[in-house]
Formats: C-alpha cells, structure tokens, sequence
C-alpha cells in the first residue's frame, strides 16, 4: 500500500496499516463515552445557568457539586468552595459521622436505679432514670419506644424490686450531657417549638408535647387553650395569641427558654371551628420524663410520697444525690441505623443534636456540641477534607450560622459510598421528586444532597445550595427539581 508524504509516494507495511486501523477504531469505540461525558457536563451547565438566571436567584448565591459515584471524577462544579448555609442537609454529614463513630448497630441504654432500702414494700429512698442520650426513648415512632410501652417496663421492674410505695422521690438524671440543651446559636423564634426542642441525655417523647387550640369565629378574636398532651409538669403558658384569617395556615409560634416555666404563645391561629394544634419543645425533659413516670406510678396504686425532681435541680438547691444505686432495669434503643431512619427521614432535629453530643461522650470528651462538632471535623479531616469547609454550630443544621461547602459534603458521601454499611445509609435517605435525597430549608434557604443515575447511566453524587433568593421557597424547590432533572435526562 502507498501513501503520499510532501509530494513523494511512499510504501506502507501491512503492519503500519494495521496499526493505524487499531488506534482509528479505538477512538471511535471511546468517542461516545467522551461525547456523553462532555454532554453531561453541557447539560448541567445549561440547567445551571438558566437557575441562576431566573429572577428570583439575582440576590442569591447558588452551590452546586457533581461528583461520578464510581470515579469520585467532578463532573461539574459552581462555588463548590463557598461556604454556604445548609439547612437539614447537614445531616448526612452528621449521620455519616454516627455511622462511622458509633457504628450502625449501636445502641443507647437508659437505666432505672433505686437507692435506700426496702421494708415492708416500702422504699426509703428514691427511684432514678439515667439517661444516657436516647432521641427515642417514649417516641410513637415504634412500638417498643412508646411512653406508655417503657412507663410499663419500669413500673413492672419496680414491683419486682418489691416496692408498692415510695417515700422519696422520681429523679431524673441528665448528668451525663452538659446542661446547655439548645446549641448557641439558634434563634428565639425556634427554641419554644417542637423543631426547637434542645439536646438532653435524658429525652422523653422527642422532648415534645401537643397544644389544642381553638380559634374564634371572627378574625383578632382571642384563641382558647383547649389541652396540652401530655400534661407538663409545672408549666404556665401566657396566651396572646389571636385568631387569623381563614386559611391562614399556622402562624403560631411558642417563646419558652429552656428549664423555664412560662411559655409565650404569640402569633395566629387559622379562623374555623376546629380545634388546631401545634407542637412545643419541653423545657425540661428529665423533669418531664421523671414527673410521667409518677403520674404512671399513682395511677398504678404506687404512691409517691416527694415530688418529681432532677439531679439538675438538686444540685441548684445544694440537696444531695443518691448514691448505692441498685440497677433494675435497663432500657435498651432501637440500633443507629433506625435511629437515622428517622433523623433523616422526617428531619428530627432534636436527634441531631443528640448525636452530636453522643459523639462526644462515646470518645470520652467533654460532653457538649462544640466538643462533638470538633470532633466531626477532626474525623474528616483525616479523610482530606478541609475542616473550614465543615464550619458548623450544631448536629441538625437548624442554626443560621452553619457554613458548609457542596464539596465538602459531597465528599462525606462519596466516603459514605465506600462502606460497607453503605446500602443502609442509603436507604435511610428519603425519597423526594424521585431521587433519594436529603433536602433542607431554613429562612431563604434551599438545599438538597444524596445520589442518583444520569440519564447516560452515569451514577452520581450532588449537593446543591441556595441561599438568600427571593419569593416563594416552593418556587425555588421546583427550579431546583429541575435541575436535577436535567441530569436524570
């Protein structure tokens, strides 16, 4: 064979030939990879530019990180290194770190001591509940962490101790978190609210109670307190709140600190003629918890002679804790991973932050959010990840002040990726628009985070971010969906 060089014709071997050939039809086998990569990468720029476009995004500042699930290749990136708030996105990171720490199958444990001695069915001396952290404990969200579920368990360990009356009293022991339950940060409008609801090593029905209201008939008319279930122990609420116009929606909000009596209750309930409820965060759960158990014990026959109290409050009034304990029960959780079920599934943020603080305490650190937060991001760090991209006040991303990138936490779940626990995590996300992922939103934030496949069957990771775009939060939400499925394309 014969080719022509300058103006001169030469001969080819059959071997350059062949040669040639080989590496024409090896392009061409790679080139639809390459063109499907490239088109990929086109197509979320696109979508990306549109979004940023619209109107609503002109004050905004949008996150966006790609990452090939296989490769951990970025496939398309836009302020990935801006740090940004997160909303309940932060979760997965704060999860993941569970999973890693703690491990899957971990479990909290709850015990029930009494001190003093026993005669004639007597007890001389108190019955304490010493939480260790649970999120779950007294929650509906299983059978076997029901309230009434454990008030029975306990009950029926203390008659097996022998005890048909108690002279002393209920103490409930949160001695093993720091006693600052909210993380700083958080803002006055959130902590009174059931969203609101602060970290305690002992929780009680996610530290969580419901208020039935009943709005007038007439719009600034006065909204009655029906009931609050279950009955707080101790708790005064100054009602101002007014009746709203119907279809309103909920616009009532609960002021309470927490170990305070008093709550605030401030805003506007819909006009109708229905009864409507909202949900606040407990101010106190160990003293919740302890004063539950009494009532339980009362109704059982079981007196108890002193009211409920705290280790907390005993120590503020200089009154002595019991010591001896002798142990009759111990509450065990359900495992982590149906823990973060839930956490993610619903957004709990109490669960977050009692994480946060379990991290803390399993490491045998100084038990508060700061000391797991540091913690969190020392561990990431040993994993390549920068830990100013991980700038983070609390476990659930409730607090306005976390700064995360979309890098930062597309790496976490590329780690994530790589366990063999990973399939678990993964089914703990939820499924939103088709695409199992966790979403967030907080006061003109959007975000989302989680996997899926390409419409070139690419699988890949993504955290996406908006912060402070104007309108509607449910327009912002569909213009993100769209995105994504621009890449599902």
């Amino acid at each position: 064979m014969y080719h022509f060089r300058k103006g001169i014709l030469y001969k080819k071997s059959i071997f350059q030939w062949r040669y040639q050939y080989l590496i024409t039809f090896s392009l061409l086998f790679l080139l639809p990879d390459f063109l499907f990569a490239q088109s990929l990468h086109d197509r979320i720029s696109s979508a990306i530019q549109q979004f940023t476009s619209d109107a609503q995004m002109r004050h905004a500042i949008t996150s966006i990180t790609v990452l090939n699930t296989r490769t951990g290749e970025e496939i398309y990136e836009l302020n990935n290194s801006a740090g940004l708030a997160p909303a309940s996105c932060q979760k997965t990171i704060t999860s993941a770190t569970a999973f890693y720490l703690l491990g899957k199958d971990f479990r909290y444990h709850t015990l029930l001591f009494y001190s003093g001695k026993i005669h004639d069915h007597v007890l001389h001396g108190d019955i304490i509940i010493a939480g260790s952290g649970d999120p779950m404990l007294g929650t509906w969200r299983y059978p076997d962490t029901k309230m009434e579920v454990i008030l029975s368990e306990w009950i029926n360990a203390i008659k097996r101790a022998g005890i048909h009356e108690i002279d002393g009293r209920i103490i409930g022991d949160a001695g093993a978190f720091d006693t600052q339950m909210p993380p700083g940060g958080w803002i006055w409008q959130d902590m009174g609210n059931y969203y609101g609801a602060g970290a305690s090593a002992l929780t009680w029905h996610e530290n969580q109670y419901d208020l039935h209201l009943l709005p007038g008939n007439i719009t600034g008319s006065s909204v009655k307190i029906v009931r609050v279930d279950p009955p707080l122990f101790n708790m005064h609420f100054i009602n101002e709140l007014k009746t709203g116009k119907r279809g309103s929606g909920d616009q009532t909000y609960i002021y309470n600190a927490p170990y305070s009596h008093f709550a605030y209750l401030r805003g506007t309930a819909p006009e109708d003629n229905k009864q409507f409820t909202v949900s606040g965060s407990v101010p106190d759960p160990a003293l919740f918890c302890a004063y539950c158990l009494q009532q339980a014990l009362k109704q059982k026959g079981i007196t108890v002679l002193q009211k409920a109290t705290t280790t907390r409050i005993m120590r503020l009034e200089n009154t002595m804790i019991p010591t001896g304990k002798v142990q009759i029960d111990d509450h065990v959780s359900p495992t982590l991973d149906s823990i973060t079920y839930w956490f993610l599934h619903r957004s709990i943020n109490l669960y977050g932050e009692q994480l946060i603080k379990t991290i803390a305490l399993h490491e045998n650190a100084t038990v508060c959010t700061d000391t797991g937060v540091a913690i969190l991001k020392r561990f990431w760090q040993q994993k390549g990840i920068d830990p100013a991209a991980l700038n983070m006040f609390d476990g659930s991303g409730l607090s306005p002040e976390n700064r995360v990138t979309t890098k930062a936490m597309v790496h976490v779940l590329f780690s994530v990726r790589q366990e063999p626990w990973y399939q678990t995590y993964f089914d703990c996300l939820p499924m939103i628009h088709n695409i199992r992922m966790k979403s967030g939103h907080i006061n003109n934030v959007c975000s989302y985070a989680g996997f899926l496949t390409a419409g070139d069957g690419t699988p890949v990771i993504f955290s996406f971010i908006v912060n402070n775009y104007d309108g509607s939060t449910s327009d912002v939400q569909d213009k993100m969906w769209r995105v994504l499925d621009d890449i599902k394309k």
